[in-house]
């Protein structure tokens, strides 16, 4: 791919525009979606060896269909609980292993994909306007003008400290290498482009990215594609009739997070080495407790 053209954009948006249309353009080149009929998933606990056991006890019942005789129902028998007995040890070992090896977390979440423990609330049918809960999300509670004003006041008359100004610097292709796979997040937002589109071909989609970011850092600007976000509303109730009944969870761009990692790593640093925070601020800080 030839980045000239991003490169010599001049403002961020372009870029990110630029960036889209070639990411895109590139999987529906060479991996086009496709409909395709889908399948019952293969069984977490299969092996080659019940497969061969199956095949065998598969064979075995087509020989009796062609000769009814007791030895060939005999064999068949054989293969049959033999067989069985493979996939019910299979099936334990698997169960085993999830609980064994995994966090409480990850066991309840496992024990969900077995129909074990509390189900989601159902589907329910929307009684609410969408327009009504975009609404309550949106609004917020002005600030009153005299508490604002009494705000400023009292930081404008405080003593400044002696240390020098906060300027953005450049980053590292390998610290936004890091950066990328660092974050789990398989949430795709508005842009359609996920964690997995860019994982897949990072290599060579880095030079971009790191352009995209350090120049959002040196001139200021943050994308404006980045900065917008699919509100999922989710019920807090099993039957929601009010706009407080739902709690919002904001989908954002998958490189979005990239630079406000940047960002948080830089202002945190910044922060931390010249003691600007109270000793008595613990959340949101590494290596303190509340």
């Amino acid at each position: 791919v030839d980045w000239d053209q991003l490169i010599s954009s001049p403002s961020v948006d372009e870029k990110v525009h630029i960036f889209n249309e070639v990411v895109h353009g590139l999987y529906n080149t060479h991996a086009p979606i496709r409909k395709i009929k889908l399948k019952r998933p293969l069984a977490p606990w299969m092996t080659e060896g019940i497969r061969m056991a199956m095949r065998r006890r598969d064979r075995a019942f087509r020989k009796f269909r062609r000769n009814r005789c007791d030895d060939n129902w005999t064999k068949f028998k054989v293969s049959r609980n033999r067989c069985n007995q493979m996939i019910r040890n299979a099936k334990r070992r698997h169960i085993l292993e999830n609980i064994n090896s995994a966090s409480p977390a990850d066991i309840w979440k496992f024990l969900g994909t077995l129909g074990i423990g509390r189900q989601r609330h159902p589907d329910f049918q929307a009684t609410i306007n969408l327009n009504d809960i975009n609404f309550h999300f949106s609004s917020a509670t002005p600030l009153n003008n005299q508490t604002k004003c009494r705000t400023l006041n009292y930081l404008n008359g405080l003593s400044r400290l002696n240390v020098d100004s906060f300027e953005f610097s450049s980053v590292a292709v390998d610290e936004i290498k890091n950066i990328i796979l660092s974050i789990k997040s398989n949430a795709v937002g508005c842009d359609n482009i996920s964690r997995r589109i860019i994982v897949t071909i990072l290599d060579y989609l880095l030079p971009a990215i790191w352009h995209i970011t350090n120049f959002s850092l040196s001139s200021g600007s943050f994308p404006s594609l980045w900065r917008k976000a699919y509100v999922i509303p989710l019920p807090k109730v099993p039957n929601p009739t009010l706009p407080n009944h739902f709690r919002p969870i904001s989908i954002l761009p998958f490189l979005s997070k990239v630079i406000k990692a940047c960002v948080h790593k830089q202002l945190s640093q910044f922060i931390f080495r010249n003691n600007l925070l109270s000793p008595y601020q613990s959340g949101f800080r590494p290596g303190q407790s509340t």
